[in-house]
């Protein structure tokens, strides 16, 4: 599927992957996961990482391609508006009653996880949002009042292109600390605790916020060895990690 969008004052048609169970159950909505590829990557990459997901969770999932295989975060070789990008693509999919609009996620990874950052903090759209191998930047971050969001980050605790204690990483790019990434979501969201910081069976970090507006929660996750890239057998399996935590959030 595709919409027309104007990317530096030319037209064009922006593409995206819709997936859906192959049987829709009558009166059924369903809700939708939006997936953003990484730098240098296309929607397509991740078809196979949720392929089996989304007939036994019973959700539909949306691979938006990036122009120039980039999400516009700053210094990106694109300089689309990916933020009216994703309202084109949520105002298509409105018409199809089948759709649940009111129930969706947002997932990236390193690239695509900056765009499900932003898309948390510049529009309501989503129930949740998550990512891997990507904090939040020291130049956009969410506002207190800002509509309540689950968030899940996952981030490696060696990684030198995103650095999990915070500073310039990838294409110049400022980052927070990972750990205060998660806290500085924690505050916008008005969560009552200081965070429940434990030690997996895995080895890994866990720090979890709740009682957060809303009833949602931020989880943050430290894979302790981990570089710029999330191994998909951690805690019990990447994609179930993603998936349970979105699920688990207030309608």
């Amino acid at each position: 599927m595709s919409v027309s969008q104007d990317v530096d004052g030319i037209s064009q048609e922006r593409r995206f992957i819709v997936a859906r169970p192959q049987i829709l159950e009558p009166n059924k909505r369903y809700p939708i996961l939006f997936v953003f590829h990484g730098n240098g990557g296309t929607g397509s990459d991740y078809v196979d990482q949720f392929s089996c997901h989304v007939e036994s969770a019973g959700l539909v999932a949306v691979y938006p391609d990036g122009v120039a295989n980039s999400w516009n975060l700053g210094p990106e070789a694109s300089n689309a508006d990916d933020v009216e990008f994703v309202k084109l693509i949520v105002n298509e999919l409105a018409q199809y009653s089948e759709l649940d609009t009111s129930r969706m996620f947002a997932y990236g990874e390193s690239n695509g996880a900056g765009m499900a950052h932003l898309l948390g903090i510049e529009t309501n759209l989503f129930n949740g949002i998550g990512g891997t191998v990507t904090a939040l930047l020291e130049k956009n971050k969410p506002a207190a009042g800002t509509k309540s969001s689950g968030v899940l980050q996952i981030m490696g605790t060696v990684d030198s292109i995103v650095p999990y204690t915070g500073g310039v990483g990838v294409l110049g790019h400022n980052f927070m600390g990972a750990e205060a990434s998660a806290k500085t979501w924690a505050a916008a969201n008005s969560c009552d605790n200081a965070g429940s910081r434990t030690t997996t069976a895995g080895g890994n970090i866990r720090i979890e916020y709740t009682g957060c507006a809303g009833g949602v929660s931020v989880l943050h996750y430290g894979i302790v060895g981990a570089g710029h890239g999330i191994p998909g057998e951690i805690e019990g399996g990447l994609t179930d990690l993603i998936l349970n935590f979105f699920f688990a959030l207030p309608n």
